[in-house]
């Protein structure tokens, strides 16, 4: 096993917690001791350090965001909100 397979298994994990997400986006939870702006949170269930941000609200579903759990902080995720960040862009959800 090399660590190329890792990591596809890893943004495959992301990009079906994405789809799932896009079905129920509501599925997530919401961080309101973090921030006060209207981004859910889904743990990835296979890879729990990794998390990913997302704008419920929006149609098609708005990714923000991967991260690494342990570098969520409120002031990474107002650098998130304000400028957005995926593997590599931005990515809408249908």
């Amino acid at each position: 096993m090399d660590s190329q397979d890792a990591a596809g298994r890893v943004e495959q994990a992301i990009y079906d917690a994405c789809a799932f997400l896009a079905e129920g986006p509501l599925g997530g939870h919401s961080g309101p001791d973090l921030i006060t702006n209207p981004l859910r949170f889904w743990t990835l269930t296979r890879y729990h350090n990794d998390i990913v941000v997302y704008q419920p609200d929006t149609a098609p579903l708005q990714i923000v965001a991967v991260l690494h759990g342990k570098r969520i902080s409120s002031a990474s995720l107002g650098s998130v909100h304000n400028h957005g960040l995926l593997l590599p862009t931005r990515k809408s959800w249908s």
